[in-house]
């Protein structure tokens, strides 16, 4: 299982479709209950292009009632959550490209493994989720080569005046020329580094079919 694809090789919605059809025969065997009835509207509504509305309202009904059942329905609207917030490329991979993306993400991967819900399937895809997020925050070194260069610079720069005030015995310009030194590396390392999830959001700006929300 993947935060893309079901271990099977289907997408996410089919996934979803599927798990959704076999919870949805558990709840007929049930009876009509109207708390039920409510849950399979909202989930319904969740993998029908509202995920966010069936999501809140299924959070609502778990915390009225914390049945087994109510929570895998949460757990469904919570996958199709983080389908609907991601965006989604041409060839139908979902990608983190937004700040708001990652920490949505985040949240509904959290929320998801708070549930307990007793499916490898929904517990593997949380644990992906929560480690894509996790992964978007990391650093990486985007333009080494000018950094490279820009550090020579920087550390030509700040040693002048320390040299100069070293010749002249004045302290402060050896001050200056630390202080100096240390902003621009600071400035060198800014600039040349990058979140993960920038870097791939950059990278996937062309093939991107459908923006997150």
């Amino acid at each position: 299982m993947t935060v893309n694809w079901s271990k099977d090789g289907q997408s996410v919605d089919a996934w979803l479709g599927r798990s959704a059809e076999a919870l949805f025969a558990v709840d007929a065997e049930a009876g009509e209950e109207e708390l039920l009835e409510a849950a399979r509207g909202s989930l319904r509504a969740a993998l029908t292009g509202d995920a966010e509305t069936g999501a809140a309202e299924l959070r609502r009904l778990v915390a009225a009632d914390d049945r087994p059942s109510l929570r895998r329905h949460l757990a469904l609207a919570l996958v199709a959550r983080s389908a609907e917030v991601r965006s989604e490329t041409r060839t139908g991979e979902l990608v983190i490209v937004t700040p708001r993306q990652l920490a949505v993400c985040a949240e509904l991967a959290d929320d998801l493994l708070s549930l307990g819900v007793p499916d490898p399937e929904i517990t593997a895809f949380a644990a992906e989720l929560r480690d894509e997020a996790a992964a978007g925050l990391r650093w990486e070194w985007t333009r080494r080569g000018p950094a490279a260069a820009f550090g020579v610079a920087a550390t030509a720069l700040g040693a002048l005046p320390v040299v100069l005030g070293g010749l002249r015995g004045e302290p402060g310009w050896i001050a200056l020329g630390c202080a100096a030194g240390t902003v621009l590396l600071f400035l060198m390392v800014v600039a040349a580094r990058q979140q993960r999830w920038r870097v791939r959001a950059t990278a996937v700006a062309p093939l991107v079919s459908r923006p997150g929300r």
